[in-house]
């Protein structure tokens, strides 16, 4: 069964009826119907080329076609509210094992064994470098990715946050992807707290070396000079694009060829090491820092 995600226009969407009689999207299950041999099949007949399941959240009820008569099955009762139409009644409990949420990888949660190693690790104060658990986090990072050192932070967003601040002059310029998550996401931190601005490269995520050429320039009197070039990989708003290594190479040439450091949004570098099949190593090679997420 594959699990697909629908716009209230798409021909797939189930109708969600709950309590209030209104519509509202969210999570529950509804399948295509299943013609002669197991085909998937339109209400129609006409057969289609795969079997397809809708979550929608906040449903008590899911209405799908139907001969008019009444089914049951294990914990699940069935019954007509309408001329062609059947209501499949689904239990709480069912809706929730049925729930795969897409919405972040953040909303993802420990498991008892992460919960138990947290339970057990030992702690110290890690203002006076004391803690051995963060320190280990610290190195393990570092080793991983080739770098001189780590640093754990709370959030990806503070990662950035200091990154802008230790590599850019205030009142300097920031060139990255017009949707990069520190453009969208940040809360204007970039400009609020590290006091840069951004020049962005239209796209999605993904740019080369001679657009970032292009947009490096020197300050005068009227204009900011540019002092980071950024890269995300792979690239959230893109749909999850990982950027190309070999482009990322390129990039750090042009970058390090002006005298400016590259920096690696890399909150889901890890995605981009599995797709890709290549070291993480080789794929943060070039960049001078970079942030990656452990949510």
């Amino acid at each position: 069964m594959l699990i697909g995600l629908f716009t209230a226009h798409s021909p797939y969407a189930p109708s969600v009826c709950h309590s209030g009689g209104g519509m509202s999207a969210g999570v529950g299950v509804m399948s295509v119907p299943v013609g002669p041999g197991g085909k998937p099949e339109s209400a129609g007949g006409e057969r289609q080329p795969f079997s397809v399941a809708a979550a929608f959240v906040s449903g008590t009820a899911v209405r799908r076609k139907s001969s008019g008569a009444t089914a049951r099955g294990p914990g699940v009762e069935s019954a007509a509210s309408g001329p062609g139409e059947e209501e499949t009644k689904v239990p709480e409990a069912m809706k929730e094992a049925m729930v795969v949420d897409l919405r972040s990888d953040t909303v993802t949660r420990p498991t008892e064994a992460m919960r138990q190693a947290m339970a057990r690790a030992e702690v110290g104060d890690d203002v006076y470098d004391e803690d051995p658990t963060v320190i280990e986090l610290e190195r393990l990072a570092a080793g991983l990715t080739g770098k001189e050192a780590g640093l754990f932070v709370p959030s990806g967003s503070m990662a950035n946050l200091i990154a802008q601040m230790v590599h850019a002059d205030r009142g300097s310029e920031v060139v990255l992807g017009e949707a990069s998550h520190a453009v969208l996401y940040e809360v204007g931190a970039g400009a609020a707290i590290a006091g840069v601005q951004y020049s962005i490269i239209p796209g999605d995520g993904r740019f080369t070396a001679g657009q970032v050429r292009e947009r490096i320039k020197a300050p005068t009197f009227h204009t900011p000079g540019t002092s980071l070039i950024w890269v995300e990989n792979t690239h959230n708003m893109g749909g999850g694009t990982i950027f190309p290594t070999a482009e990322i190479k390129a990039i750090a040439e042009v970058a390090h060829e002006a005298g400016l450091p590259l920096h690696m949004d890399g909150a889901r570098v890890f995605n981009a090491v599995v797709a890709g099949g290549e070291a993480l190593r080789d794929v943060v090679r070039e960049v001078d820092s970079l942030s990656f997420c452990l949510s």
